[in-house]
């Protein structure tokens, strides 16, 4: 058998192909040293080509994977879930006069118009829904987390404006502390204070 024949026959075997005379490719190679230089050449090649080092990850996938599933932070007694539930539903009993009349449960109106005040009962029914649903899903808290942030930052500042031009009072701004403390239990359950430090240090990677 000639080298160049054995060399054919080799990389066949070693692709996993049948050889017509095994026996005398393997006379041949024990015999021919470069034959065997080239088996274990093309031994190694595939074993390269089919295993590679395994490469270290820059960061924790198991904290990525935590992350874009929204796991809930319900802490011991999911005590989190029964306040932000009971916040979502005072909330909806208060905004149903105004839903209805327009007005709050004590008869105020909430806006310029029975109309507009409608509105803002919806707008209040609207979050309390949310709220209550984030208790009843807590791993879906993390999705209300743009709309709540932005709400209670505008809240904050509306009110803050207000005071400060005299168009309202601190005890008026004080029926918007339930709201606030729905959109903070929401934030507490999507893990926002614990996720807070991981979703910087991704975003800056």
């Amino acid at each position: 058998m000639e080298c160049s024949d054995a060399e054919v026959w080799i990389s066949a075997r070693i692709d996993g192909e049948q050889v017509l005379d095994p026996v005398g490719l393997d006379r041949h190679v024990d015999g021919c040293a470069s034959c065997r230089e080239f088996e274990g050449a093309n031994h190694r090649l595939k074993r390269s080509m089919a295993f590679r080092p395994v490469e270290l990850q820059p960061i924790d996938l198991a904290q990525v994977v935590l992350q874009k599933a929204g796991a809930p932070n319900l802490g011991a007694g999911e005590w989190k879930r029964t306040l932000l539930a009971a916040a979502g539903l005072t909330l909806l009993l208060l905004s149903i006069p105004g839903v209805l009349f327009g007005s709050s449960m004590l008869g105020t109106e909430l806006g310029s118009s029975e109309h507009l005040g409608r509105h803002l009962g919806a707008f209040s029914a609207a979050l309390a829904f949310g709220f209550v649903y984030a208790a009843w899903r807590p791993e879906r808290a993390v999705g209300l987390m743009p709309f709540t942030s932005a709400l209670g930052v505008l809240i904050l500042l509306t009110g803050v404006i207000d005071m400060v031009r005299g168009s309202s009072t601190s005890l008026a701004e004080a029926s918007h502390v339930l709201e606030l403390v729905g959109i903070l239990l929401v934030w507490e359950i999507s893990g926002g204070r614990r996720h807070l430090p991981t979703r910087l240090n991704l975003r800056n990677a």
